[in-house]
């Protein structure tokens, strides 16, 4: 995101699966405009005020989830807020505390706020919910050709089912990059451009890429040190729980 944020200049970020805001704030300084959506609304007092803490004011919290229907779910509440899914098995999570959130169909909700069509990253973190957000994205998707950054879990790969399944799930002509760990004593990781295959069969962090802006993607990347670290901390305030 560091480097994406420091060379792509979007108009609009979509942070999907928001949590507290890392993310939101992280590019809050990048964009014109960035919508936060986060169903679980035990996590939004942290999140308006981390916006406060950091003295945005171009962030906007939309308390809900995007998916392919307009609906009323059960949420799976982790023992971290990170590990809360609407899928009951997703990360072993055996939690019996759930609460009901509202869905969206994010197209039809994008609409409904007035959105552009120069939305830049979406970035989707939505614990093996995934393919039913891209679903809902569709025209957003194919008018808009972002970056995407999803992190696809074990749990994740079986909703979408196979390899082809994932591949529909974007728009055509986009090529994808995966994190591929290097050996040796220090755990560090190199993005690689991988083939939907072999992004499926693993997991972890994706980046999907309209090949039309691949140069730009690569330029970003290749901007970084080589032995550039997943989950560098970024420079900005976090509230405690």
């Amino acid at each position: 995101l560091r480097s994406l944020a420091s060379m792509v200049r979007p108009d609009t970020f979509l942070d999907i699966g928001a949590n507290v805001g890392q993310y939101a704030i992280l590019m809050a300084g990048s964009c014109r405009r960035v919508i936060a959506f986060e169903p679980n609304p035990e996590l939004h007092d942290q999140f308006l005020g981390n916006l406060h803490a950091n003295s945005l004011e171009n962030v906007e919290l939309q308390p809900v989830a995007l998916a392919d229907a307009d609906d009323c779910l059960t949420l799976h509440l982790g023992k971290d807020s990170g590990e809360s899914s609407f899928l009951p098995c997703a990360n072993n999570n055996g939690s019996t505390n759930t609460l009901v959130a509202e869905v969206r169909r994010g197209d039809t909700l994008l609409r409904e706020l007035g959105m552009s069509l120069r939305i830049g990253i979406i970035k989707i973190d939505v614990e093996g919910f995934e393919v039913h957000v891209l679903k809902g994205l569709t025209a957003t998707l194919a008018e808009c050709r972002p970056f995407i950054m999803l992190e696809v879990s074990q749990r994740g790969l079986e909703e979408f089912g196979d390899v082809g399944n994932f591949i529909a799930a974007f728009p055509s002509g986009y090529a994808f990059y995966a994190w591929r760990k290097i050996p040796g004593i220090h755990l560090v990781q190199e993005l690689e451009n991988a083939a939907a295959e072999a992004v499926f069969t693993g997991y972890g962090n994706v980046y999907a890429v309209p090949e039309e802006k691949r140069n730009v993607f690569e330029r970003a990347i290749a901007c970084r040190a080589k032995g550039l670290r997943h989950r560098q901390p970024a420079a900005v305030r976090i509230l405690p729980r």
